[in-house]
């Protein structure tokens, strides 16, 4: 059985709590809340793009900026240089416990992923469906 779809189906929900939670307004729950939706959004999408490369091509890549690269070779992504900052940001979101990192985070970086994810989900589920 093809691990594509159920993750597909992970992300989408993950993608739509993302959505959620940046549309309902900016208080500490809501920042926090949106930080580790983007977090898990993050895990998600590299996971799938790892899945679907795999299973569809053949590829092996095992770290989520090995994957984001053959993912823009292969047209899964249009900005693999914003996607690996996705994941430089997803890393240091994980270590961080300063507030006011966190606020940074969600005004000036969290609105740009939530574009660039819905950008791949569009893509991702044209090729899988």
């Amino acid at each position: 059985m093809l691990k594509t779809p159920l993750l597909f189906a992970d992300f989408e929900k993950s993608l739509t709590g993302f959505e959620e939670v940046l549309s309902s307004g900016k208080s500490f729950v809501y920042t926090q809340a949106a930080i580790k939706t983007f977090e898990i959004t993050t895990e998600l999408a590299w996971k799938l793009i790892q899945t679907y490369l795999s299973e569809s091509n053949g590829f092996v890549c095992n770290s989520p900026k090995e994957c984001v690269r053959i993912a823009f070779q292969n047209e899964l992504i249009s900005d693999d240089i914003y996607w690996l900052e996705i994941i430089d940001i997803r890393n240091r979101t994980v270590h961080t416990y300063s507030q006011k990192y966190i606020e940074h985070i969600y005004q000036n970086h969290l609105p740009k992923a939530l574009t660039t994810f819905q950008n791949f989900y569009h893509i991702i589920k044209q090729k899988i469906k």
